[in-house]
């Protein structure tokens, strides 16, 4: 009996009615089944349906677990019809409701064939600078992700994908993107079920003009989206498609490539946002056509320094909003390698923090994600999960003065081998000539875990603290006020909220080296204090939630340019406060109740997120840094707040 079957799926569009996917067929196969998100309204879902059989063949339906529910006669020519979804659920990451259908052929009153689809009620657009789901706009918070196995290849095993789905949920992250490749459709199931939102591409790393301009690459690129978008069609995770990542697009002769799979994208499924990553940014000349602005910058690894970070990604949210106005802008990628295991925390030598270092990684990932969000970009994906190889050449001919790497029996290849392996050859040639030095290790670094999984890494908990340290409500995808630098202020100590011994009232809010304690060994930055002197006075200036050292009152510029962040803890309720070159805290200066000329200082994203500055010592030596002067502190008690009255800083 020769029969074919489509299934697809849709979700009514306001003031349009839903209309049944383009259905193809091939003259050999079973069944065909692919669908399509076309909108919303009045939560209602449709569901297209296709089937031709031979004479006296019955099409069947069900949804979900509900017994078989539609009967139609399909003898002879296509038959195609539309069902609503009965009880429909959205799909959204918070709770990510999925449906099944099931279409079957019956012959006879025997079931001859069936194709059973799982999908997801739920609409995506890009609109007012947000990209919003289910019309709610969503802070995209995530990973670039690599399909590697630590054991080798590229293949991993469904327990290889659990595993980390597990880190993605622990890190807090909602949303992947893949790169730069199709994914397995086992990682997309497990994203559907665990509500990840997803990117994804086909394959593509920095093409060329001569790329553009060749019709086979093209062609090629066509069929890979064709196939990527077929085989991912039923998966509501998957909210964005993309292609040629890192392109030559600075070129207006590439503009026509981009256009051609844009738009090609877009009529294939048209519920989808379409986005590419670029690496020249404000060269870009096809940013117009994405549905979803999207840059890869690395500032403070490969370029500008890390105190830099902010301004360089809130320059490229200004650009982008005065020439693209309404358009909505990702960090698509972003970070900095460290070496797994090696640390070298700050002020052990004396000197910052060290290249390679998990320290230093950390503290790039954690001014990424606080600057992508002062700055309204609607997502922040770092890169990347996990290390990933790069270089093949440990696996084969070695320089003259390293032996031969010989591969073990297949079976005896495991991840401890392998990073063991990466360890011993720090430095060895490249696949690309000898001229080449290997990445450290023969991998690139940038992962917030090891290649095994089995470490994370410091920037892994920094990155978590930045995913899920979001306490006060703000709009995803707008910058935070204020937008513009307030003057520089002064702020001098008031009070508590209530009377208490051990507080530093009539305190300036300062910074200075002069006590060793100032620089406390492992970590970064200078702590704050405040200082009963006036001419101690450190001065400041906030804007979108970055709190900057501007100076000091008695003319010095030591540690200017830097942020105030929460710093080393304290004890389980509280952590001390520093001024670092990497911003990883957003601040709120926040009208004190019943204290109208003052104001309490609140950490609004981050780590210890809602916590309030305090000069309260308690009494702890520690605290109190000289007779004149005690260590600040951010409290999660708000009754230890400090009340500050903001003073303007005379020049």
């Amino acid at each position: 009996m020769k029969h074919e079957l489509l299934v697809t799926w849709a979700l009514e569009v306001a003031e349009v009615e839903p209309q049944a996917a383009e259905t193809r067929f091939c003259e050999s196969v079973v069944w065909v089944f692919r669908q399509s998100c076309i909108g919303l309204r009045r939560r209602q879902g449709w569901c297209s349906c296709s089937a031709s059989a031979d004479q006296g063949t019955t099409a069947k339906l069900r949804f979900d677990d509900s017994s078989w529910s539609v009967e139609r006669h399909v003898a002879g020519t296509i038959h195609q019809w539309l069902e609503q979804v009965p009880r429909p659920r959205l799909w959204k990451p918070s709770q990510p409701e999925l449906h099944t259908l099931t279409l079957a052929l019956f012959s006879e009153g025997a079931q001859v064939d069936a194709v059973q689809v799982r999908f997801g009620l739920r609409v995506v657009e890009a609109r007012d600078s947000q990209i919003l789901i289910n019309g709610e706009p969503t802070l995209l918070l995530g990973v670039n992700r690599h399909e590697s196995n630590p054991s080798g290849g590229i293949f991993m095993t469904s327990m290889q994908l659990q595993r980390d789905i597990d880190l993605l949920k622990e890190l807090g992250a909602n949303f992947v993107r893949g790169s730069h490749y199709s994914q397995d459709q086992r990682f997309l199931d497990l994203c559907d079920e665990h509500g990840i939102l997803v990117w994804e591409e086909t394959v593509a790393w920095q093409p060329t003009l001569e790329d553009f301009q060749d019709p086979n690459f093209l062609g090629q690129q066509i069929q890979a989206l064709d196939e990527t978008i077929d085989a991912s069609m039923n998966h509501p995770s998957v909210i964005m498609w993309g292609f040629l990542n890192e392109g030559e697009a600075n070129l207006w002769a590439s503009r026509e490539a981009y256009q051609q799979l844009a738009t090609f994208t877009k009529q294939k499924d048209a519920s989808r946002l379409v986005s590419w990553a670029s690496r020249h940014k404000l060269q870009d000349k096809t940013l117009d056509l994405a549905d979803v602005i999207a840059f890869n910058d690395y500032p403070g690894w490969y370029d500008a320094a890390v105190s830099e970070i902010p301004s360089t990604w809130q320059r490229y949210a200004d650009w982008v909003r005065a020439r693209h106005p309404g358009k909505a802008i990702l960090i698509a990628e972003a970070g900095a390698s460290g070496l797994a295991t090696f640390r070298r925390p700050a002020n052990i030598s004396g000197t910052g923090l060290e290249m390679w270092s998990e320290d230093l990684q950390a503290a790039i990932v954690g001014a990424t994600i606080s600057a992508g969000v002062a700055a309204g970009f609607a997502g922040v994906v770092l890169w990347q999960f996990a290390d990933s190889r790069v270089d093949i050449a440990l696996l084969e001919a070695a320089p003259s003065t390293q032996p031969r790497l010989s591969l073990p029996p297949v079976l005896d290849v495991d991840a401890a081998w392998v990073e063991q392996v990466a360890v011993g050859y720090q430095i060895t040639n490249s696949p690309f000539g000898h001229h080449m030095a290997l990445r450290p290790r023969g991998l690139n670094n940038k992962g917030l875990v090891s290649l095994s999984r089995q470490h994370r890494k410091l920037a892994f908990e920094v990155a978590k603290d930045g995913f899920q340290g979001f306490c006060t409500s703000f709009v995803p995808g707008k910058p935070l006020e204020p937008t513009q630098p307030m003057p520089m202020i002064e702020l001098e100590s008031m009070g508590s909220m209530q009377p208490m011994q051990g507080g530093c009232v009539g305190c300036m809010l300062a910074v200075h080296t002069w006590n060793p304690a100032d620089r406390p060994q492992g970590e970064p930055g200078l702590r704050v204090h405040g200082h009963r002197l006036p001419s101690r006075a450190a001065r400041w200036v906030l804007k979108a939630g970055l709190l900057t050292l501007a100076g000091h009152s008695d003319g010095r510029l030591t540690a200017a340019g830097g942020f105030l962040t929460v710093a080393g803890a304290r004890d389980a309720v509280s952590s001390y406060v520093a001024v670092r070159e990497a911003a990883s805290s957003l601040w709120r200066l926040e009208a004190a109740q019943h204290r109208p000329t003052s104001v309490l200082l609140r950490v609004i994203a981050g780590k210890w997120c809602g916590g309030v500055l305090s000069l309260y010592s308690g009494g702890r030596p520690q605290d109190l840094r000289d007779e004149n002067s005690v260590y600040a502190t951010v409290h999660m008690d708000a009754s230890l707040a400090t009340f500050f009255e903001v003073k303007p800083a005379l020049e």
